[in-house]
């Protein structure tokens, strides 16, 4: 099971489905872009102050059906999440991804 699917299934055992929580104190809405069944997709732009993975996993029949362009931040903030920079490396590759540039903290994701 990779790092992005025990993300999303921690948060649905623990919490009501559509959200997350990011602290003890806060718990924020979510909504998979899987469940929005978009047929067409260029872009996915993801600042999420460390959960990136979890979104790109929700994210993961899109991302094929669609083959978007991802940008999308890295920061250390991930490990509050449960996993590093690396796991989201590794994701992003398994999709058929390839970095192709690297702005500050923004990466650029295109399909190969």
């Amino acid at each position: 099971m990779t790092t992005a699917a025990r993300f999303f299934m921690g948060a649905s055992q623990e919490l009501p489905p559509g959200t997350m929580r990011v602290d003890e104190r806060v718990r924020h809405m979510t909504l998979r872009l899987d469940d929005v069944d978009l047929q067409e997709l260029d872009l996915i732009k993801l600042d999420l102050e460390g959960a990136e993975l979890g979104a790109l996993a929700g994210a993961r029949v899109t991302i094929h059906r669609c083959k978007p362009a991802v940008i999308v931040e890295v920061s250390k903030l991930a490990s509050r999440y449960g996993y590093a920079a690396g796991d989201l490396y590794d994701y992003m590759h398994n999709m058929g991804y390839k970095r192709e540039r690297k702005t500050g903290l923004d990466e650029l994701w295109l399909h190969t």
